[in-house]
């Protein structure tokens, strides 16, 4: 639990200086005795691979990614869902796409493609089911 809590404490940056970009996460999965381990260390992988929390960045005020908030609940005794509001610093944001409007979109794709992959590679693409990252929290899937 303690590897867990140094990666929920490296995402989280408090910063009020940085413009920020929400980006809400949720998902649901079976329960199991890893608890939320697997989907918040390939939450972390794909963080890492798109290169929204570089090392240099933790505890500085650059404010590369924070997690705003992150909530799970218990739905009967065997499934738990998931659900969270990331804020990615805009810089970061701008670039990915040619139009501006469409950036924390592709941010969104591209983060939650990277995100499944990252379960895939774990071998917890069955565990994790109804992933899924938007620009607006309304546009969640499944929930």
């Amino acid at each position: 639990m303690h590897y867990l809590s140094t990666v929920i404490e490296k995402l989280v940056t408090p910063d009020s200086d940085v413009r920020r970009i929400p980006i809400w996460i949720s998902w649901q999965m079976r329960r199991s005795e890893g608890g939320l381990r697997a989907p918040l260390l390939a939450l972390h992988r794909a963080v890492d691979r798109l290169g929204l929390a570089p090392a240099e960045a933790a505890g500085h005020r650059s404010g590369a990614l924070s997690i705003e908030y992150l909530v799970c609940r218990r739905l009967g005794v065997s499934v738990l869902r998931g659900r969270g509001k990331m804020a990615v610093a805009k810089s970061l944001v701008e670039g990915r796409s040619r139009d501006f409007r469409n950036c924390p979109a592709q941010l969104s794709a591209d983060l939650e493609a990277a995100w499944r992959a990252e379960l895939h590679a774990a071998g917890h693409h069955d565990l994790v089911s109804d992933l899924s990252v938007s620009p607006r929290e309304f546009l969640l899937g499944g929930h």
